[in-house]
């Protein structure tokens, strides 16, 4: 499964509930957070190496934020 494919599910099937400040668990699935960046970028693709990179980011800032 490509990296565009994993965004694509995670968006579909986002994970249910909130934390105990409110926020969506699905924030804490980067592939989720990766998608929703990429929903606000109207078209501007990225290469599968640029996704990879972006998703190590969105990895540990989940980590981060968790």
């Amino acid at each position: 499964m490509t990296n565009i494919e994993k965004i694509n599910e995670a968006l579909l099937n986002p994970t249910k509930g909130r934390n105990s400040m409110g926020v969506s668990e699905a924030y804490y699935n980067p592939y989720y957070l990766l998608g929703k960046y990429l929903e606000q970028c109207e078209g501007n693709f990225h290469t599968e190496e640029e996704l990879s990179m972006l998703l190590k980011f969105a990895d540990f800032t989940t980590e981060i934020f968790y």
